[in-house]
């Protein structure tokens, strides 16, 4: 009974063990994918500080297309709201985006802005949003090694108190330096960096905005209160050391369109290539179209170190 046993059990283990080939653990499924109808693709994002707004237009494509995007230069734009009634764009072939130049004061909160594109082998595209009102800064506090990294490291602490307006509202936190000092030579030396902003509070995530890096987040957990951020920088601050350095943190009121662009974009971007991610869709709010149209309104709040 004993060699009967033995004799069963590696016959049950050989048979596992003969199941585990490469078919045991593959299986093919054919997809019909849908034929896929070309449309244009936009890249949209204006903000209160600068008076260039640039708008990318290309076209999209089928997942299983191999072919390049295109741009096209001969697009026609119209961009519409409060203060900036007829604006013309001009292409620029060096990032084949077409420009145009705003007024100064162009951004009014609360307001609605429209986005309109033509080419003639696609379907016209439209997009709206309203501008976010400025966001209020109330305070901005610079504590020499007065955070602590994740690893437990000493940092410098950078804390952003805002003061948030009732309703749905979105941000985004940047820093940056300008900074000056005299050498040995008693020459004047001054420069300019970006100042990277990182953060242990969970409710703000990374995100490149208008192509720097940024923390964001929603006011869902502090609807209609203060809020005090608590940021910091592995950046060396010139604090005290410097004469003339200032640095400037920028605070951006997103439309919501525009913070669930900048948040997917970094999912997406987060799950490229790791095979136990799930797939991420890029938020897109283009009628008839693809991409984004988005807006932002900023206040700089600028302190001297």
């Amino acid at each position: 009974m004993r060699h009967i046993l033995f004799f069963a059990i590696g016959l049950l283990t050989a048979m596992s063990f003969s199941s585990c080939g490469e078919d045991a653990f593959t299986q093919i499924v054919d997809i019909e994918l849908p034929e896929h109808e070309p449309r244009l693709a936009v890249n949209a994002l204006a903000f209160s500080e600068s008076n260039a707004f640039g708008v990318l237009v290309s076209n999209s494509r089928s997942v299983l297309s191999k072919e390049e995007f295109s741009v096209f230069p001969d697009a026609e734009i119209q961009f519409s709201g409060p203060n900036v009634e007829g604006v013309t764009f001009s292409y620029t072939p060096d990032d084949g985006r077409h420009y145009t130049v705003l007024s100064p004061d162009w951004a009014a909160g609360d307001e609605v802005y429209t986005l309109d594109i033509q080419q003639t082998d696609y379907p016209s595209i439209r997009a709206q949003q309203r501008m976010p009102r400025a966001p209020i800064v109330l305070d901005v506090t610079v504590d020499e090694e007065g955070a602590l990294s994740e690893s437990g490291e000493r940092l410098d602490e950078i804390v952003i108190e805002i003061q948030d307006e009732p309703g749905e509202h979105y941000y985004a936190l940047q820093g940056e330096l300008d900074y000056q000092y005299v050498d040995e030579n008693n020459d004047t030396i001054a420069g300019y960096y970006s100042v990277w902003l990182e953060s242990n509070d969970p409710i703000l995530s990374y995100a490149e905005v208008d192509r720097r890096g940024a923390l964001i987040c929603s006011d869902g957990a502090f609807n209609g209160n203060t809020y005090r951020f608590a940021t910091y920088t592995w950046e060396d601050l010139p604090i005290g050391l410097m004469s003339g350095s200032k640095l400037r943190i920028r605070v951006t009121s997103l439309s919501r369109d525009a913070f669930l662009y900048y948040r997917s974009l970094d999912q997406y971007w987060g799950a490229d290539g790791n095979p136990f991610a799930e797939p991420v869709t890029v938020h897109s709010n283009i009628e008839n179209g693809y991409g984004i149209f988005g807006l932002g309104h900023t206040t700089i709040y600028e302190i001297d170190l």
